[in-house]
Formats: structure tokens, sequence, C-alpha cells
């Protein structure tokens, strides 16, 4: 073999080891890549569901700005008043396990006094980065079935609620609060005549 052909042999083969590691390259870069956009989806998801029980947060926080003009004043039920009630309802037979559950998945619930009628009121809260109809109808069933709920409690036992509700409420009243509302959200409201509030963060601005 001449030497020119040695060498274009050899010319072929560093070529080829060439194009061999461009190859492994670009695989160990698309798998790079591939992993860094798996890594900043969980990020992005992550982000949002903070975000999201960060307004839910700051909305319950501030639920009577959102709700006064209809139900006021307004108390916010804490964790002990609301097993307290449903326990009440549950061990009397007055609601199920399901509507229970259903209830207890609420955002928030409060008691207050309705602004027309003067009588006390139940109240159930969804919260949502985007309130869509669902929403509307999940708040007026959870304050329809929370309202259910007290009434057992207070009748069974008026003497213990008799500083929290002198009265066995009348009312339901299912609140909803996004930080963006659909037009669907809109009509369910006013059909079902359920509050519908636009998020306000801190600083008293409009979500977008």
């Amino acid at each position: 073999m001449t030497r020119l052909a040695e060498g274009q042999e050899r010319l072929v083969e560093e070529q080829r080891k060439i194009w061999e590691a461009i190859g492994q390259t670009e695989a160990t870069l698309k798998s790079f890549m591939e992993s860094t956009d798996k890594r900043f989806v969980s990020h992005g998801i992550k982000l949002d569901e903070l975000d999201a029980k960060a307004i839910e947060r700051d909305a319950t926080d501030r639920l009577d700005a959102y709700v006064y003009e209809r139900i006021d004043p307004l108390e916010l039920l804490d964790q002990r008043l609301r097993s307290r009630a449903l326990a009440a309802a549950y061990r009397a037979g007055q609601i199920t396990r399901e509507e229970r559950d259903q209830i207890c998945a609420a955002d928030a619930l409060a008691v207050g006094e309705d602004v027309e009628t003067g009588k006390p009121a139940c109240v159930a809260v969804e919260v949502s980065v985007i309130a869509n109809a669902d929403d509307v109808e999940r708040a007026l069933l959870r304050s329809n079935l929370f309202l259910k709920a007290v009434k057992a409690a207070v009748t069974n036992k008026p003497e213990e609620w008799q500083e929290l509700l002198p009265a066995v409420p009348e009312k339901a009243c299912g609140v909803v609060i996004g930080q963006r509302i659909t037009d669907a959200a809109r009509w369910k409201a006013e059909e079902e005549n359920v509050i519908l509030a636009k998020y306000r963060n801190g600083h008293g601005r409009e979500g977008w």
C-alpha cells in the first residue's frame, strides 16, 4: 500500500471518529435539554401550586373584605369549631359521610349575619386561580350542606352555640374568589345568587 493510500485511510478513520464524537455529543446534549425541560416544568407546577396556596390563604384571611355587602359581620370558623359542628351533625345522623367530606373540602367556612334579613347565615368559600362554573357549583353545594350541619348542631345543643349563633341559621351563602374569572362563572354565580369576587392582593390591586 502506498503512503498516499495509507494517509487517505487514516484520514477516513479520523473523520469517522470525529462524526461518532459529534453524534455522542448531540445525544448527550439532547438528553440534558430534555431533563432540564422536565425540571423546569416540574418547578413551574410547584410554583403554580405555591401561588394557589398563597392566594387561598390571603383571600380567606381577608374574607370579610369580599362579602361584607351581603354578610356582615362575619366570623371565620377555625378547625375546632368546624369539627364540633360537623361531628354533632354527623352523630345525630343529619349529614352523611359523603356530605361531611364535601363540607370539609371547602377552602373556608364561616358564619355571619345576613345584611338583608339580619339573621344568621352559613358561608362556604372556594378560592381558585381561575374561577369557573364548577367552583360556583361547589360553593353552592357546600354552603347548603354546611347550613344543614350547623342547623343540626345548634338545634341539638343551642347553649353551646349561643355566643356565636344566638339563633338557628336560615341562609346558606356560597362564595367564590378567583384571580381570574371566566364568563361561565359569572353567569352561574348570577343564576345561583353566589357571591363572586375577584382576588385582590395585599396591596389592594385586582388580580390579573
